[in-house]
């Protein structure tokens, strides 16, 4: 049997160790004694030497070690190498939930991404391989729960609740939040009527303005959704008037008694003298101070047929009276010569109550308001009658109603039509003390959003110095 020279000579390897078995063995002992025998020398090549065992380290790194179901996990296996000189390439599989099954087949890109569907905690498996098959493994364990439970705030602030068909409406939603930290963009729509039918798209911009086209009560709502859906609502109701038609009668008080309506029921200003006005304005109003202080009307107006109205601003210095014919009379209007007389006036009696009353064909109610208004406060008052009802309303509110039986008055002439005194006598028997401003008398009762209208109308228009409309 013939053996390579250098497996018995020059090789480092023990010779056992080779395909050719035992007698090699043999022949590597003989050699060791006698050289010479089988032709070794110095000369022959050296063996060559065991190729070095390579190793693989596994490594990665993780975007977050928890999150949410409803997040990305980015895995990042650069780090690992190998312990060739250079480093080899190497490829890479993914065992996301740790199960023994690998969720990726082998590749060359390090980077991977995975979202769970479901909550636990997960060991993340990497295995890599370099290209002469020698593997290694690394892992990481992961947290992932459920997303916190998003909630949507809706709300907003109204310009008012109350107008006309002249206004606009405006809505700024900018108070609408919701539960994330820090909140996140929203986005808002509107339903102005309140019917279901949503009005405007979907808007990042909080802020929006309507008007109204028609008289009536509607519900306004809101919906704000943030990015990932969750929505909410939010409603509030206002109410919307026709503009109020003008006053068959309007004294401005201003230092006249002038009727500003354009139908000529023009008054003759008896003591009374002119005073600041609710706005500041000097001469804007009158004051009345002493019995016979008045502004007598002539000539009388007409009572309306089916509804009233009286409203004043009055500002009121000392309280007295029971508040029947007496007290402190705002108007007074009387019609007929003969008792029972048929009638109607708004007056202020003792602790700043109201009375508003009516009466005709023998027939008569009243009702009144304890405390209604104080002193040396400008309040704007009003007494409606209408369908047979009688109410009160202060500053824009109302404060008290009540029935009215079915009342007919005369058409006749007008006996008596005073601002600021009762009927009888020269000068009259009881009297307003105070300033008063702005009287208007409608042939009709005005609605609650008219006189909440009116008052606002005729109170703001001041405090934005404008002064008033005049």
């Amino acid at each position: 049997m013939d053996y390579p020279t250098n497996l018995l000579c020059g090789s480092s390897r023990s010779p056992s160790n080779s395909r050719f078995g035992p007698h090699l063995a043999i022949l590597w002992g003989l050699c060791l004694g006698i050289v010479g025998v089988v032709g070794c020398s110095d000369d022959d090549p050296p063996a060559e030497p065991l190729p070095p065992e390579i190793v693989v380290a596994a490594c990665f790194e993780l975007s977050g070690t928890s999150g949410t179901t409803q997040d990305d996990f980015s895995v990042d296996a650069t780090c690992s190498t190998d312990s060739r000189t250079p480093p080899g390439p190497l490829e890479y599989r993914w065992d996301w939930e740790g199960s023994g099954e690998w969720d990726t087949e082998w590749s060359g890109n390090p980077l991977a991404t995975h979202a769970y569907s479901t909550a636990g905690e997960f060991e993340l498996v990497l295995d890599v391989r370099e290209e002469s098959g020698v593997q290694s493994q690394a892992r990481r364990t992961i947290t992932v729960t459920d997303p916190p439970v998003i909630t949507v705030a809706a709300c907003f602030e109204l310009s008012d609740t109350s107008g006309t068909t002249q206004d606009d409406f405006s809505v700024d939603a900018t108070c609408s939040t919701d539960s994330r930290t820090p909140p996140g963009p929203l986005e808002y729509r509107w339903d102005w009527e309140g019917d279901g039918e949503w009005d405007a798209e979907w808007s990042s911009d909080p802020l929006a303005t309507h008007a109204y086209s028609t008289a009536g009560e509607f519900e306004i709502v809101l919906e704000v959704r943030e990015e990932s859906g969750v929505q909410n609502q939010a409603r509030r109701t206002i109410t919307v008037a026709d503009p109020p038609l003008p006053p068959f009668a309007h004294y401005l008080l201003d230092g006249t008694g002038e009727d500003s309506s354009g139908n000529g029921f023009h008054g003759s200003v008896q003591g009374a003298e002119p005073a600041t006005d609710r706005f500041g304005n000097p001469e804007g109003a009158l004051f009345f101070r002493s019995r016979g202080d008045r502004v007598l009307v002539s000539p009388v107006p007409m009572v309306a047929r089916e509804g009233l109205t009286i409203a004043a601003w009055v500002n009121m210095t000392r309280f007295f009276g029971n508040g029947t014919h007496n007290g402190n009379p705002i108007l007074f209007y009387r019609v007929g010569t003969n008792s029972p007389y048929d009638e109607y006036y708004l007056t202020a009696h003792s602790g700043g109550a109201l009375r508003f009353v009516l009466q005709g064909g023998g027939v008569g109610s009243g009702i009144v308001v304890e405390g209604a208004v104080s002193a040396d406060t400008w309040h704007h008052v009003v007494g409606t009658w209408g369908e047979e009802e009688l109410r009160i309303y202060v500053d824009g509110q109302l404060k008290e109603s009540g029935v009215s039986p079915v009342v007919t008055l005369q058409s006749l002439p007008g006996q008596w039509f005073q601002i600021g005194a009762t009927n009888g006598g020269n000068p009259p028997f009881w009297q307003f003390e105070g300033s008063m401003d702005d009287l208007r008398v409608f042939d009709r009762a005005l609605t609650a959003a008219e006189i909440l209208y009116m008052y606002k109308e005729l109170s703001l228009v001041g405090r934005l110095g404008e002064g008033p409309d005049r």
